[in-house]
Parts: C-alpha cells; sequence; structure tokens
C-alpha cells in the first residue's frame, strides 16, 4: 500500500477541494469511482458529500494565499492487484478564507473505491477547479 504525505498545499484560486486520482500508463480514470467525504469546521457546522469522479478528497476549500495550509494524509490499497479494486482514504486539517481573514478551520475525512479490477501504477493529485500552485509532498510505498 502507499502513503502520500502533503504538508502544505496551494491553489491558483481560493477555495479549491483537493481530490486524487489513479491510472494506468499516464491515463487517469475520470469515473468509476465511489467517493464519499465528511467535514467539520471552526463554526460548528458539517457537511459531507459523494462523487464518482476521484478517489478520494477532502471537502471544504483550501485558502490560495502562501498562508494557507493544509496538512493531508492519503492512504492506497490494492494500486497493483488486477484481481482486487483500489480503495482510498484520507484525513486532513486545512484553511479556508482570505489571506486578511483566515476564518475556517476544515477537518475530515474521505474514502473510496475506484470500481474496477484492474492494476494502477500512477496517482493524480487536483484541484477541482484551476491548478496546484506550489505543493510539499512524500510518497511512500509499504509493505503490508
Amino acid at each position: 500500500y502507499y502513503k502520500v504525505l502533503i504538508s502544505s498545499v496551494q491553489p491558483t484560486s481560493q477555495g479549491q477541494n483537493l481530490r486524487l486520482r489513479v491510472g494506468t500508463g499516464g491515463s487517469f480514470a475520470t469515473s468509476g469511482y465511489l467517493t464519499e467525504a465528511h467535514r467539520s469546521y471552526y463554526s460548528g457546522g458539517t457537511d459531507r458529500g459523494s462523487a464518482t469522479d476521484h478517489l478520494v478528497g477532502i471537502r471544504g476549500g483550501i485558502e490560495d494565499s502562501s498562508n494557507g495550509n493544509a496538512n493531508v494524509e492519503y492512504t492506497l490499497n490494492n494500486m497493483y492487484d488486477s484481481g482486487r479494486k483500489t480503495t482510498g482514504i484520507a484525513i486532513g486539517c486545512h484553511i479556508d478564507g482570505d489571506d486578511s481573514n483566515p476564518n475556517q478551520v476544515n477537518q475530515g475525512t474521505g474514502a473510496g473505491i475506484y470500481n474496477s479490477n484492474s492494476s494502477q501504477d500512477s496517482i493524480r493529485l487536483y484541484f477541482n477547479n484551476g491548478n496546484i500552485t506550489n505543493m510539499s509532498a512524500t510518497l511512500y510505498g509499504l509493505k503490508g
């Protein structure tokens, strides 16, 4: 299984959600996922959501300034097992708001499955809108 640890990430535009897809040979699946995510935030609210276009993600937007911060850990299983479906989980905490008023701290979890018995050799981290301005991430391959 694999661990992806993100210690900071900044989107090009305010309030974007970080997501992860799997793929093979540089081609990434954009459908066929079953994903669920939950979050709670500083002002006392909660929400949840589901999707079919990414394996796992975190809810709540990430601030687009250098003051924005995100700490996310992804765990991915069965990437190379063509007889099983790839699964993933995420846990994270990140700041939203704007540069002068980072007024929202989001924490949450996500889980998903790529609903295909196929071998995967690639991951893609991306925002639901816009690009990644900068990111600090580490990938670990672990034997189970």
